[in-house]
């Protein structure tokens, strides 16, 4: 599953600031930010005890635009192995059972989102003038 999330950030700053800023500001809420070829490649975001359920991949590209730039995520979303194996494990007990892990792989989904979305508007604020 695939979703995007984009902000336009009216700035004087240089592209290298504006990617900075979001670097920083994404290291707080992620396991891993490392910056490939001008772009920023995220990984598991917002991780709590749920987030066995999922693995998420986000790619933050930021594009030139008049009077700032185009920030956009664009997020790959999937099931991890334990979500898998703890449906197996569940489905076999009670269908009430493997409501479990889609839940908070659903929920996860929306926690990303929310996130991304936040720190965007939070690195809007540092960076425009």
């Amino acid at each position: 599953m695939q979703f995007a999330v984009s902000e336009r950030i009216k700035t004087n700053k240089s592209e290298s600031e504006v990617i900075d800023e979001l670097h920083d500001s994404f290291r707080k809420i992620s396991e891993s930010v490392k910056e490939e070829n001008g772009r920023l490649i995220i990984e598991t975001i917002n991780a709590t005890f749920g987030s066995i359920n999922r693995t998420d991949q986000t790619e933050i590209t930021v594009k030139k635009k008049e009077n700032g730039f185009l920030v956009t995520a664009e997020v790959t979303y999937k099931p991890s192995v334990a979500f898998w194996i703890l449906l197996g494990i569940t489905i076999w007990f009670a269908v009430v059972g493997a409501v479990i892990p889609v839940g908070f792989y659903i929920w996860h989904k929306k926690l990303i989102r929310e996130e991304i979305e936040k720190t965007f508007k939070n690195s809007k604020y540092e960076l425009e003038d």
